[in-house]
């Protein structure tokens, strides 16, 4: 077999602490990830670099690989020095007293996708897991993906708030998630990606979606939770239908006007009839929300009179006049 000179594959000294290696591995393995790079030899590369990032990110196996010493060089046949089987035994004794430790690397022999023969020659026998609980069961990176999968807990639906005027037109939301994804020896990789949906007809608070994630965490799927915005002119009420309010001036309600009203995709004009009083409900067909069968609700507007918060002394005439020659009284109605 040819011997692996793993400081060489990460592309760090001998000397290289635990962060630079963990940084040099990082780096390549996001250039070399077969998601990422559809080169065919990624995926080996890849494999080679996660060997060695897991050999040299510990330090039990790191000072085992460092005790064949620093003369071999990549490509050469190797084959484990005499003194090997005399340190092996040593470490072995070590971890039995311990009794606390417990490896397993990933794929037995002939498994696709396994640790090579040279990382076998080295640690196949001395940490395969060989404790007091006997030998820890080893497998591929889709069996582990798949137990990861059938022990992940369910997530929580992901609460996202939208405006009324996003259901009206039915717009688009972008969202930021955090995925997962295992290596190729099962290790957990977090990455962050970007997902559009479309703000689904019949919108209600708390409606759920699924949303189809390229994910092996045990969840294919993210739950959407989707919540009304609170809105500073209208709430939901029921059939799609939003209502709120319109504050008329009493001179407003009693000659008639025509008023501006903002709806969720613009504004209209709405007129009023004089003689308009507090609590007419006004109805804008086709300005609520979206249904199902492609219609939409209408908006429901109740007249509130509003008065003037002070009057300047020409009104307060005005309204003098009005009580002194004005026959209404609103206890008759």
């Amino acid at each position: 077999m040819k011997f692996q000179d793993y400081y060489e594959t990460l592309g760090v000294s001998r000397t290289a602490s635990k962060e630079e290696i963990s940084k040099a591995y990082r780096k390549l393995a996001r250039k070399y990830h077969p998601d990422v790079n559809k080169d065919k030899s990624a995926e080996d590369k890849f494999k080679q670099i996660s060997e060695a990032n897991e050999v040299l990110k510990d330090p039990e196996k790191r000072k085992m690989y460092d005790q064949l010493g620093e003369n071999w060089k990549a490509g050469q046949d190797f084959r484990p020095p005499p003194e090997w089987d005399q340190f092996f035994n040593s470490t072995q004794s070590t971890q039995r007293r311990g009794q606390s430790q417990s490896y397993s690397f990933g794929p037995s022999d002939g498994e696709p996708g396994g640790f090579s023969d040279f990382f076998q020659a080295i640690f196949g026998s001395s940490f395969g897991g060989m404790g007091e609980q006997g030998p820890t069961t080893r497998r591929t990176t889709k069996s582990r993906a798949r137990s990861a999968a059938t022990t992940a807990a369910p997530k929580p639906p992901i609460e996202v708030y939208v405006s009324l005027e996003e259901i009206a037109n039915q717009g688009k939301r972008t969202i930021n998630l955090n995925i997962t994804n295992f290596n190729a020896f099962g290790g957990k990789e977090v990455s962050k990606k970007t997902i559009s949906f479309k703000i689904p007809p019949d919108m209600h608070d708390g409606k759920l979606i699924r949303l189809k994630l390229k994910s092996q965490d045990g969840n294919p799927e993210v739950v959407l939770k989707l919540r009304i915005a609170a809105h500073g002119l209208y709430k939901i009420a029921e059939n799609q239908n939003i209502k709120g309010y319109l504050n008329i001036a009493t001179w407003e309600g009693a000659l008639g006007s025509t008023i501006n009203v903002k709806t969720l995709d613009g504004s209209v004009n709405l007129k009023i009839p004089p003689g308009t009083s507090g609590g007419k409900i006004f109805r804008l067909k086709q300005k609520g929300l979206p249904k199902k069968d492609n219609t939409r609700g209408d908006i429901l507007l109740e007249t509130r009179i509003v008065f003037p918060p002070s009057l300047s002394s020409e009104e307060t005439k005005i309204y003098e006049d009005l009580k002194k020659n004005s026959t209404f009284d609103p206890r008759k109605i």
